[in-house]
């Protein structure tokens, strides 16, 4: 009987709690439809955005077809030069325009001295990209607010540089032109928002002429993984421009009715250690020699060889920079030409000069 009552009440039990169990049942299958279904709303709603994202990225590339237009380029430096002036290297195809500009002002302390302003640089970089392996790249420099200036800065009107790039491989690329020399840390790499400091340092302006630029062809590439070099045959300096207080400075030829009876050799190797550390060096050998291209009164030559070289190493960290450099340069003009002068007679015979330099 007891087995019986046991059996009933079990019964009872079931027929009051099968149809809550079922209730309870019901309402987690319903919850998860409705997860489901909102899952499958979002994933519509990002499969759509994707799709509109792809939409747009092919309408501007057909658009851009339609007009002519390429890619647009990088702002990263290419071959050891500033971002600026690389720009020509990061489109496919035609015109690249850039450039920057560059105003001064101080205030000096010496209440006898003038307040200073100088619309110091405007300058303008035009570049054309013929195929993926030639390309011609130009900087143009407006100095001192441009051309018949009559202020105590001298105006100044230059093609800074202006050379075809052949892009042959990776190692191994031929340069022809006006070109900058590869010697110190920022000659080639001179745009102001890359260097330290407001003006360039003393020691890559007047030791490493500043900026320095000569006729001839060049060989450039990487050979290796982070190891970059260049290598070039140029013409030589004006011997009779040598001065005592800014040694070879005035020297440089800069492309203008260059004397081409005298040649030099200049070459330059980096290496990236890690990221952000770059340690690289330069060596310069030329001849001197007096007058300008076409002269034809050689009975005042004045002839002197020259060599340079200097070591540079760079630093880079987050927002901070730090940089250094060493360099040494000789004049040889133990000739007569030179001893019976009584300017070149004080021209430095050896110099040597290093900075170190912070950015953060």
């Amino acid at each position: 009987m007891k087995v019986i009552v046991k059996r009933f009440l079990v019964c009872i039990l079931l027929i009051f709690v099968m149809p809550f169990a079922a209730f309870a049942e019901d309402d987690r299958m319903k919850e998860l439809e409705r997860k489901i279904n909102e899952l499958s709303q979002e994933l519509q709603k990002i499969k759509a955005q994707e799709v509109d994202k792809k939409v747009n990225v092919i309408t501007q590339e057909i658009e851009k077809l339609k007009l002519g237009a390429v890619a647009e380029p990088k702002y990263a430096s290419f071959s050891g030069l500033g971002p600026a002036a690389s720009k020509v290297y990061g489109i496919e195809k035609g015109i690249s325009l850039g450039g920057y500009g560059e105003t001064s002002y101080s205030n000096y302390q010496d209440s006898t001295k003038k307040d200073f302003g100088d619309a110091y640089r405007f300058i303008l970089y035009a570049g054309y990209k013929f195929n993926d392996w030639i390309l011609m790249n130009t900087e143009l420099e407006f100095e001192h607010a441009g051309i018949g200036n009559a202020q105590s800065k001298e105006s100044e009107v230059y093609v800074e540089f202006s050379y075809l790039d052949f892009l042959l491989s990776k190692p191994f690329n031929i340069r022809a032109g006006l070109l900058l020399m590869p010697v110190g840390a920022i000659n080639e790499f001179h745009e102001p928002t890359v260097y330290h400091g407001v003006l360039r340092p003393e020691v890559e302006t007047n030791l490493i002429p500043s900026t320095w630029r000569e006729l001839g062809i060049m060989a450039h590439g990487k050979p290796v993984e982070n190891l970059t070099y260049k290598i070039a045959i140029i013409n030589g300096l004006r011997a009779d421009k040598f001065s005592n207080s800014t040694w070879i400075r005035s020297s440089r030829q800069q492309g203008a009715k260059v004397n081409a009876d005298v040649g030099a050799l200049v070459a330059n190797v980096n290496y990236e250690f890690i990221p952000g550390l770059s340690v690289g060096g330069s060596y310069y050998w030329g001849e001197g020699s007096t007058g300008k291209g076409g002269d034809t009164d050689a009975s005042t030559d004045k002839e002197a060889d020259v060599s340079l070289y200097e070591v540079h190493a760079d630093f880079r960290y987050k927002g901070l920079e730090l940089r250094g450099l060493y360099v040494a340069g000789e004049v040889d003009n133990e000739n007569d030409a030179f001893k019976n002068d009584s300017a070149l007679k004080k021209v430095g015979k050896e110099v040597d000069g290093w900075y170190l330099s912070r950015k953060r």
